[in-house]
């Protein structure tokens, strides 16, 4: 059903090769992630951890299966790496995409009056 149980967060022993790389939430959802965030004390690095801390407390999250290609694009090798899989995607085009992501994207919550 697509149900997220954990993410685990850099974890050399993973259960799947899922990578996960992007969240698409209602506005409110981030906000709840967010007061969490705060209640915790701040300690989650990342923003897998938070989520984790989410679930356990009966949030819902579900995961989609989506892209062909996950490339750190926050190294330089990786931003090389995307380039030529763009590259080659448009000698293909088939309608596919490949999926991006970097992992130097701050994750810290905020909310209106706390700053940036």
């Amino acid at each position: 059903n697509g149900r997220v149980e954990q993410i685990q967060v850099k974890q050399a022993d993973a259960a799947t090769n899922w990578v996960w790389g992007a969240f698409k939430m209602p506005g409110r959802i981030f906000h709840q992630l967010a007061a969490l965030w705060r209640q915790r004390d701040g300690v989650d690095e990342y923003f897998g951890t938070l989520v984790n801390a989410y679930l356990a407390g009966g949030g819902e999250a579900y995961g989609v299966k989506a892209g062909t290609a996950y490339v750190d694009v926050g190294t330089f090798n990786g931003y090389r790496t995307a380039l030529r899989l763009l590259e080659s995607n448009d000698a293909i085009d088939d309608g596919t995409l490949p999926t991006f992501a970097s992992q130097d994207c701050p994750a810290v919550p905020t909310v209106p009056g706390e700053g940036a």
